[in-house]
């Protein structure tokens, strides 16, 4: 009887751990996205500061070797007063100083500062030092706003002769590159600089304070902020505290932080999402979870009470422990299809894909083994039916290995520039692809032109980053599917239809996306290459991944990213030159 009842005891512990590890895995794979997705946001937008101070540096670079700036003439200051009122969101002002710090001009109200001595502030005092462009540290602006001093040496006939430096207004940056992100409705971005000053934080109270006061009852968040003033990059945990009507509670945060170098200054954001928000889509599954549980170990108890209660009912207690086998199983198999559905709906795309590509090999492979079946029943075996059978089985199986092979092959990671047939690279992207979009009703076709045969071996040859391209072109495949689906669901059109396409014209490449997805307001098709521009209504896609994409290939391969509309649907040329040529 002892044995019996630690059979039970183990079975209840076996039961629990098959229902408690597929939810850990559950929220392992949610956790991981949103790391993923949260270090994107935080790169997007150190990418986002860096290119605006870029920008702003080739404009006061091109101010320093002016002459009209050295001498001040009133040429030179028609140009300060023109940038600033073409920038005054972010430009509050311009200053000219010389080499000891004094300010010769400056715009708005120069008869306010002119003459006045600088040289005791620190990012004054260090290119007065060093001759050398520098961007200072967020402080208060005598105007009443967080400022940025950008400056840039003046030199003439190779002599340091001053510096000219705009006053950039910091709320501008945190309005443009963070305030925007937000992720389900707790998430945030923040920022912090090298001496941990809270630059920018939704947090009341935060912003312009020290982390090191803020935070110093949660040593988890300071041993981030450490990481994130030493120019560090990753994702951890920590804890804060969160207020809601009025009660406060120590909450644990999932966050990924990205450093933002601008010269020789740092800064970091961090994204942040409390944890509860993470898990919130599979609270559903967790109480079926603590259902099932309860129901098992009300079974497993009553089975057990029975059976030491009175030897008399072993015939009860067998048909009982048959039932009990046969819910155990009912349930485990309900737990095998709801993990097996949460794999396929992390896997996504490649999944989907792979089940197109082995329906039919699969399907002959069934039809096989039934005929056996029948042909073996009615004894019509014979040697050459066999070695047909065979046959046609092995070329299924080998077509379902190729399957995976091609896959493996694509899909696996590399970042160096390589020398590759294109016409080959992107007519395998169609292949991939092409079974997928037949299912929802897509024609996607790869075009070819008839002189490219003779040719495509070497005609098409060039050295680029297969990683880059590939995640462009797939991107775009991907807008042009959803804009076309839109179309097909609303019964605009009985057929979706995208073509890709390659050219060459001597060393430069054109790769060619074209669908019938209603294309693109005339409105807004100068806007779609805007940070952060998105509308459902653009045949491909949202502003941000376009945003993204034509900067990954301008800054790679060289390249340039255009659309424009194109008989009912919308055209998108991607352009590079083969490195090997540049």
């Amino acid at each position: 009887m002892g044995l019996r009842a630690v059979s039970f005891f183990a079975i209840a512990v076996v039961s629990i751990l098959m229902f408690h590890l597929p939810y850990r895995e559950v929220k392992t794979a949610a956790t991981e996205s949103l790391n993923q997705r949260q270090m994107l946001l935080a790169k997007q937008a150190s990418f986002g500061i860096e290119s605006f101070f870029k920008e702003q540096r080739n404009l006061l670079r091109h101010f320093a070797h002016s002459p009209a700036f050295l001498e001040l003439s009133k040429v030179g200051k028609d140009v300060i007063q023109e940038e600033i009122n073409d920038h005054r969101e972010f430009v509050k002002a311009v200053t000219i100083y010389d080499k000891k710090g004094i300010i010769k001009y400056s715009y708005p109200n120069p008869e306010k500062v002119i003459g006045k001595d600088i040289s005791s502030q620190a990012h004054v005092k260090k290119i007065l030092r060093e001759h050398k462009a520098n961007v200072s540290d967020v402080f208060n602006a005598i105007q009443g706003f967080q400022a940025v001093a950008l400056s840039e040496p003046m030199f003439e006939d190779g002599e340091f002769v001053g510096v000219v430096a705009f006053l950039i207004d910091f709320k501008h940056i945190a309005k443009t590159y963070i305030e925007s992100i937000q992720v389900g409705d707790d998430g945030y971005a923040w920022v912090i600089s090298r001496d941990g000053t809270e630059l920018y934080c939704p947090v009341p109270g935060h912003t312009g304070a020290n982390i090191s006061e803020t935070s110093a009852q949660f040593p988890s968040a300071l041993a981030m902020a450490e990481e994130m003033q030493k120019g560090h990059s990753g994702t951890t945990t920590y804890q804060y505290n969160k207020i809601r009507s009025k009660i406060t509670e120590t909450i644990t945060k999932h966050a990924a932080y990205y450093p933002v170098n601008v010269f020789d200054n740092l800064w970091s954001i961090a994204v942040a999402t409390p944890e509860s928000e993470i898990y919130s889509e599979y609270q559903s599954f967790y109480k079926k979870m603590i259902f099932a549980t309860v129901v098992l170990f009300a079974v497993l108890i009553f089975f057990g009470y029975t059976i030491i209660k009175d030897f008399n009912l072993q015939k009860l207690n067998k048909e009982l422990e048959k039932r009990v086998a046969f819910e155990m199983d009912k349930r485990q198999q309900q737990e095998k299809v709801m993990l097996q559905q949460a794999r396929f709906y992390s896997m996504g795309e490649t999944l989907n894909t792979i089940a197109h590509q082995w329906r039919q090999p699969l399907n002959i492979i069934g039809l096989c083994v039934q005929d056996i079946e029948d042909t073996y029943r009615h004894n019509e075996i014979t040697e050459k039916y066999i070695a047909e059978t065979v046959d046609k089985t092995m070329k299924s199986l080998e077509l379902l290995s190729r399957t995976i092979d091609n896959f493996s092959t694509f899909y696996t990671p590399n970042e160096q520039l390589t020398e590759l047939n294109l016409y080959s690279f992107t007519k395998q992207i169609v292949s991939l692809l092409q079974e997928q979009f037949e299912s929802l009703n897509i024609n996607l076709k790869f075009d070819e032109d008839g002189t490219l045969q003779i040719r495509k071996s070497v005609f098409f040859d060039a050295k680029v980053y297969p990683d880059v391209l590939k995640q462009i072109i797939l991107s775009c495949l991907q807008n042009s599917r959803e804009a076309v689906q839109k179309r097909l669901r609303s019964g605009e059109i009985s057929k979706g239809e995208i073509r890709l396409g390659i050219l060459r014209a001597d060393a430069e490449f054109s790769i060619v996306i074209i669908d019938n997805g209603g294309g693109i307001k005339e409105e807004v098709l100068d806007k779609v290459f805007d940070q952060y521009f998105t509308t459902k209504s653009v045949s491909i896609g949202m502003g941000l991944g376009l945003y993204i994409s034509r900067n990954i290939l301008e800054e790679y391969m060289n390249g340039t990213l255009s659309i424009k509309n194109y008989k009912d649907g919308a055209m998108v040329t991607i352009k590079f030159k083969d490195s090997k040529e540049s």
